[in-house]
């Protein structure tokens, strides 16, 4: 009778095996010999760093009597088949295991048969620790400066003049080279920037003549422009244009010379 239930056993093995993927394939069977596969942890497995449970079944139409179950060649434990197993001649056993370290393993589990002879060894190979996410470091936001006083640092010695623009007079004081002034406004268009020569005078210089200390934008626009008193490009002789105070003749290679602003 027993042998009658192991050959039923084989058979519908071997049909199981003709549907679809196994766990392992089972080694080639031999008469009196114990057959052993590895139904969990299924092989190339990627198990997560905490306890594994081997489970593995093994036949034999004389009955099977242990397992030893090995890990990368090295003897882990001797088990006994569970007592939940259905027939002496297909047995299972478990057997709770805790890595000690991420890695690659080699699990093996062979078992003996009643006169203690082992039969063929059934494997797995798995992974062992989760992967390392890739941990993208956030991106670092620069601090939007906090600007408190704006002032304006002249890169070249300007002409510091009486309002935005060059027909404007020029005052006797330049805005020097590498000296910050207070930044009072600008114009409309942001193209001249009012800055404080002194605490009591303010002028005007061109805004691609330095650099301010923040966002210019965050200046006033001026309303109260004053208006050039004259144009000097209109005096075209040399006396009527010295006569101005805010006039000066420049000589000029192409002729006699052209009225400009101080």
């Amino acid at each position: 009778m027993r042998t009658k239930v192991f050959s039923i056993f084989i058979l519908v093995l071997l049909a199981a095996s003709a549907c679809g993927p196994q766990a392992v394939s089972p080694a080639p069977f031999a008469a009196s010999s114990s057959q052993s596969w590895i139904d969990a942890p299924l092989p190339g497995s990627h198990l997560p760093l905490a306890e594994v449970e081997i489970v593995a079944h093994s036949a034999n139409p004389d009955g099977i009597s242990s397992f030893e179950i090995s890990l990368n060649g090295q003897l882990l434990a001797k088990t006994d088949p569970e007592t939940g197993s259905i027939d002496p001649s297909l047995v299972y056993t478990r057997h709770s295991w805790l890595p000690a370290a991420p890695g690659t393993y080699l699990i093996e589990v062979k078992a003996f048969d009643t006169n203690n002879q082992p039969g063929p060894t059934a494997h797995v190979v798995v992974e062992v620790g989760e992967p390392t996410p890739t941990i993208t470091p956030p991106e670092t936001q620069t601090p939007t400066p906090t600007c408190g006083l704006l002032t304006f640092t002249p890169s070249i010695n300007a002409y510091c003049r009486q309002g935005p623009g060059v027909n404007f007079p020029a005052l006797e004081e330049l805005a020097m080279k590498g000296q910050p002034f207070p930044m009072d406004g600008r114009n409309a268009d942001g193209s001249w920037y009012r800055i404080m020569l002194t605490p009591a005078i303010g002028c005007w210089v061109p805004a691609g003549v330095g650099t301010p200390s923040c966002d210019p934008g965050k200046l006033r626009v001026l309303i109260d422009i004053p208006t050039p008193v004259t144009a000097c490009a209109s005096f075209t002789d040399q006396a009527t244009c010295n006569a101005q105070s805010v006039c000066k003749w420049n000589p000029t290679l192409a002729g006699a010379g052209m009225c400009g602003s101080k």
